[in-house]
């Protein structure tokens, strides 16, 4: 009992003389490669999510332009075609109204789906460069700290 009693204070002076050793090892070595890295990593995702989000704002934007021209075109167009019609028969006003619905969704169901494909499209990419750039900085920097902390550890053994 007494042998592994030594034993075992012998064991444990000799582990935390190992790590005593190692943290002096690090402190010998600047840190920060791989923290810098992560940083560039963040600051670039941050600045792909503005430009994202700018990008939305101009889609709007450009959206409720579009739509507030065609909203004139196609109050012109109803008016004229009112107006023509009038002449050979005056309609109720359920019917004009049911007219007005169908001309309205007829001339807005294709921009409102070319529009809708742009920003998926959009979404999407961005997300998956988001993504892979991630990846590929986790990968480096888990293969740097097994370089650095793998090569000390055998070096201590």
């Amino acid at each position: 009992m007494l042998t592994t009693f030594a034993e075992k204070l012998i064991v444990t002076r000799r582990i935390k003389q190992v790590e005593e050793l190692c943290q002096l090892l690090d402190s010998l070595f600047k840190g920060g490669a791989g923290e810098e890295y992560l940083v560039r990593l963040v600051n670039a995702g941050e600045s792909s999510t503005t430009q994202t989000a700018q990008l939305k704002d101009a889609l709007v934007s450009d959206l409720k332009e579009m739509l507030a021209e065609m909203t004139r075109q196609q109050t012109e167009a109803i008016a004229a075609s009112f107006r023509e019609s009038s002449k050979a028969q005056i309609e109720t006003t359920e019917q004009s109204g049911d007219r007005i619905a169908q001309a309205i969704t007829e001339s807005l169901s294709e921009p409102f789906q070319k529009i809708a494909a742009a920003v998926n499209s959009t979404t999407d990419t961005n997300g998956q460069v988001v993504t892979r750039a991630l990846n590929e900085a986790l990968v480096t920097f888990s293969q740097k700290m097994e370089d650095m902390f793998g090569g000390q550890i055998g070096n201590i053994n």
